[in-house]
């Protein structure tokens, strides 16, 4: 009798269980002080209260996002390790590397935060505007470059897609990272790049740096968006959560629905403002859909900048 009732215990699914019971974990493919590191850490925090258990945030860098994925898409279908990816390490790295089917060994929870990329000079050159730097482009080809976190990342796409759009010659110039590529654009050694704003703050306060567009609208953001001078061009980031593939449908919706609880705090919200960045909550099919758009889009730029190993 007692055998029996362990042996109907154990087989009770783990949608009829108590969860979680234990620590969740939460992979961030940044390093630490980022705005993905600080998005992670202010949901989890929230997260962490509604569920009933610490969110842990842990920094895993390195090829653009694919090291961390690959630790959660191999992890235990339990829902206590969770990708927190920005979204060109699902959308972008896979097509470059030629891992298409990574993502498919994750499934998405929820996308919570949305982050328009500013476009930034010299604060010393003469570009002062999205304009300016077209027309320089135009009357001195070949002569401008950019910077970026390195190949393939989404701010390198994206300024080559601009590049292409505008009709103009722009040399990229890889770094091993937002920081350093920005601490070459206040020096003068490059002309331009795209990051998000929480990146780009101290530059721009130190009056460093200047914006001249946004990729998309902000909040609290005032200077034009790209899409004013080149038609059609227009992108955002995101970051979202997901989980290995297998995953219980109850953990999944208990995690969205903690995230729906977290991104709806008011404070929150104007804090992240503040910062540039936009609280957002979808179900999984959205954020689904959202991978699904943005790996076709950022396909086609891959294919043109000749990126796919």
């Amino acid at each position: 009798m007692i055998a029996g009732a362990f042996a109907a215990l154990s087989a009770v699914p783990l949608a009829a269980q108590e969860w979680p019971t234990q620590p969740i974990h939460l992979i961030v493919p940044f390093s630490a002080g980022g705005p993905a590191d600080l998005v992670a850490r202010e949901l989890g925090q929230r997260m962490g209260e509604t569920l009933g258990q610490p969110v842990v945030v842990e920094n895993m860098t390195g090829a653009g996002g694919i090291i961390a994925a690959r630790h959660v898409a191999s992890a235990d279908p339990d829902g206590y390790t969770v990708f927190f990816p920005a979204s060109g390490n699902v959308s972008v790295r896979p097509q470059i590397d030629g891992l298409d089917e990574l993502v498919d060994q994750l499934e998405p929870v929820a996308a919570v935060s949305t982050s328009a990329h500013v476009m930034v000079v010299n604060a010393e050159s003469d570009f002062h505007s999205v304009e300016d730097l077209i027309e320089y482009g135009r009357e001195h080809p070949g002569e401008l470059n950019y910077g970026s976190a390195g190949a393939g990342a989404v701010a390198h796409l994206g300024m080559a897609r601009f590049a292409n759009a505008a009709g103009i010659e722009m040399e990229h110039i890889p770094y091993g990272g937002t920081s350093a590529a920005v601490v070459d654009l206040a020096a003068g050694a490059i002309d331009a790049l795209l990051s998000s704003k929480p990146s780009l703050g101290a530059m721009i306060d130190a009056g460093k740096i200047r914006v001249i567009g946004l990729t998309d609208e902000a909040p609290g953001e005032d200077a034009p968006l790209i899409s004013e001078t080149v038609e059609g061009y227009s992108y955002s980031t995101w970051y979202g959560m997901m989980v290995p593939a297998g995953t219980d449908a109850s953990v999944i919706s208990e995690l969205n629905q903690a995230a729906a609880e977290a991104v709806a705090d008011e404070d929150l919200q104007k804090e992240m403002a503040a910062r540039s960045l936009t609280l957002i909550h979808t179900t999984p099919e959205e954020m689904g859909e959202m991978i699904r758009q943005d790996t076709e889009e950022w396909g086609e730029v891959i294919d043109a900048v000749g990126l796919r190993n």
